[in-house]
């Protein structure tokens, strides 16, 4: 009896195979591909049998675009960010997470997979990539997370619900063909394939069987309390349990202030066959299906999702080039050579040389004078000219794939003039000038990543659940190791954001260049910081120079010291005993000459205040002298005034 999973799971898939949307989505993105990397395929039947016999030439003017194109994704990084929103503190845990996941991507190789996938992107419709839990080595508990190459992008399949880049997904099925041997030895047992109505079409052989990965997404409710302390936990009888037992044995326990039910995501995975179950089913804490889809162009008509390939627009214009092209080469290869005038007696004994003429490389014709026309040599006679029609529909056509794909290139269509000098800068932003019609899809490449990003910030949690020592990578590809705590994810919240720059070769080449500038035009820039300019060198020895000015300049007292430098420089060494006792002698003799200096200053001071004081004491004693005279002369006149003054006479008794 089928297992009911694999019955879901292949109900997923058929009616995915069925949908109108999915088939005229992937017919198309099948036809493109062919269109731009199978040769032959630029032609249709129905042209080919109107031309049977005739030329039917391809040239491929649409590879040339999507090599352009991914070019450019190539040189550009991918740039991501990890910010805490909810957390003061977590501003560091986000900076290790960040670093972490630029560790996940370089030891899975990131940029080619991300490569890889856009090429499918550029030329078809969409890519795809992954990312899985494994565990380093066969003895390892620990897991760590890894990017996987999709090798064919349309073997993932998301369900409707799912946004261009497989956002919101509730179901995923990711299909895979194995050998009948490989079968055995992983699962054992015999056998059986998942089948659809396109094996009919070849999608399948005896030789292999159909297993799946079946994702699907799946919500569970739980209660959430708020404690009076701020904190946000799982709600249940036993937390109630446990504050009151905190409460009983006399500890400040927190109380609850607030409950809610929220829902929980998680997402569970099986591998499934045909008929039976082979792994699963796993659950995971999971928001998001791991799987990223890379649209192209995209745009959603009326609830369906349509995707298109860079070269899609400019099919037809590119298949009109060919017919006009093979039309013109052919007129060109049944148009007659030029045939020689010339009377016979010209070509007397020479009939052979002038048979040959076509196709003989010979530097040279002998020809007789005709006596009857001496004065007559061997012309050619002009062939017909080639149609102008088919040139100009040719020059119209290849105008026409421009235009219909939206992507020129500025370097080859708007030459410089002569003699112009151009700056780097100044030439690559030219390059780029004509990268706008097309910077859709290197905008879905940012958005991809990004949400890349946002899958591993909610995976990490998940995966690396125990403390454990990683390596944390800078922007710059500089390492550093740290010790990961899990318990501080838990409480911190973090978003993502991505922007595309570009490679850091390239990024360091225009540093440098600035630098450069910077230090002619302004003369301190190259003498308070060569270490820097030094550092954008991509040269061999560059790291060694930069550690030599370096040391010179922390000696100098310019700069401070790195801790790894000052570690590796260690203290400083014992001073010499003849500079410490020459420093003491001029310490000692520069304390006398001090002491000297402040006697000095110290009487010349008091002199100056005695001769000072001089005439403020003549002044003072001219003032007493003159207040002596006045109080002198006051007594005078008062003396004066007692003398001349009348006596008083008295009368005795009986006196008139």
């Amino acid at each position: 009896m089928i297992d009911s999973i694999v019955h879901e799971a292949k109900e997923f898939f058929e009616e995915r195979q069925g949908a109108a949307d999915e088939t005229r989505n992937r017919r198309a993105m099948i036809d493109d591909l062919k269109f731009c990397f199978v040769d032959g395929e630029q032609w249709t039947a129905e042209a080919r049998q109107k031309r049977k016999g005739k030329p039917c030439l391809s040239f491929n003017r649409s590879a040339g675009a999507v090599n352009q194109l991914i070019g450019d994704q190539r040189m550009t990084q991918p740039g991501g960010k990890v910010r805490a929103i909810n957390k003061q503190g977590a501003v560091e845990i986000s900076e290790d997470i960040a670093g972490l996941i630029r560790d996940i991507e370089a030891q899975s190789a990131a940029p080619r997979i991300y490569a890889e996938a856009f090429k499918y992107a550029a030329a078809g419709a969409w890519g795809a990539w992954r990312v899985v839990p494994e565990y380093p080595d066969e003895d390892s508990f620990d897991q760590v997370l890894r990017l996987k190459r999709v090798p064919n992008p349309l073997t993932i399949f998301f369900d409707g619900l799912a946004d261009p880049f497989g956002r919101g997904a509730m179901q995923c099925l990711v299909t895979d063909r194995i050998s009948k041997s490989a079968y055995k030895a992983l699962y054992g047992g015999k056998p059986t394939n998942i089948e659809v109505s396109n094996d009919a079409e070849g999608w399948f052989s005896d030789k292999e069987v159909r297993i799946a990965e079946y994702n699907r997404m799946n919500c569970r409710e739980r209660e959430i309390a708020l404690l009076s302390d701020g904190r946000v936990v799982q709600y249940d009888k036993d937390l109630e349990r446990e504050l009151a037992a905190m409460r009983a044995s006399g500890l400040d326990a927190p109380t609850i202030k607030r409950k809610r039910k929220r829902k929980q995501w998680y997402m569970t995975w099986w591998k499934i066959d045909g008929g039976s179950v082979l792994e699963g089913p796993v659950e995971y804490e999971y928001r998001f299906i791991p799987i990223i889809r890379l649209p192209g162009r995209h745009v959603n008509i009326e609830g369906e999702q349509h995707f298109q390939s860079l070269i899609r627009p400019g099919k037809d214009s590119a298949r009109a080039y060919n017919y006009n092209r093979s039309a013109m080469i052919e007129q060109v290869a049944l148009t007659p050579r030029a045939p020689w005038v010339l009377t016979g007696a010209m070509v007397a004994g020479h009939e052979k040389m002038w048979s040959d003429s076509n196709v003989s490389t010979s530097p040279f014709l002998l020809y007789n004078i005709d006596e009857a026309h001496p004065d007559a040599r061997p012309q050619r006679d002009r062939g017909p000219d080639i149609p102008q029609a088919y040139v100009a529909l040719a020059m119209h056509d290849a105008e026409d794939i421009r235009q219909t794909i939206g992507y020129t290139n500025p370097a080859v269509e708007q030459q410089t003039r002569a003699g112009d000098a151009e700056s780097g800068r100044a030439l690559r932003t030219r390059l780029t000038a004509g990268d706008s019609g097309s910077y859709e899809f290197l905008d879905n490449f940012s958005q991809a990543v990004q949400y890349t990003w946002e899958i591993l910030v909610n995976m990490i949690p998940v995966h690396y659940d125990t403390q454990r020592m990683v390596r944390i990578l800078g922007q710059d590809g500089r390492e550093s190791f740290k010790q990961l705590d899990p318990a501080a994810f838990k409480e911190a919240q973090f978003d993502v954001a991505v922007t595309l720059g570009p490679a850091y070769a390239t990024a360091r080449m225009e540093a440098l260049d600035t630098l450069l500038q910077a230090s002619q035009t302004i003369p301190m820039v190259g003498e308070l910081a060569p270490d820097i300019v030094v550092a954008n060198l991509d040269v061999k020895g560059a790291s060694e120079i930069e550690r030599r000015i370096r040391q010179k300049l922390i000696a100098a007292g310019v700069i401070q010291p790195t801790e790894e430098e000052a570690q590796a420089m260690g203290p400083p060494p014992p001073p010499d005993p003849t500079q410490v006792a020459l420093k003491d002698s001029l310490d000692a003799k520069t304390a006398r000459d001090k002491a000297e200096a402040v006697k000095t200053s110290v009487e010349t001071a008091k002199v100056m205040a005695e001769a000072d004081a001089a005439p403020r004491r003549e002044q003072l004693e001219l003032a007493q002298l003159v207040a002596d005279l006045v109080q002198s002369k006051v007594e005078t006149m008062l003396a004066q005034k007692e003398l001349t003054a009348p006596r008083e006479t008295t009368t005795g008794p009986g006196r008139a």
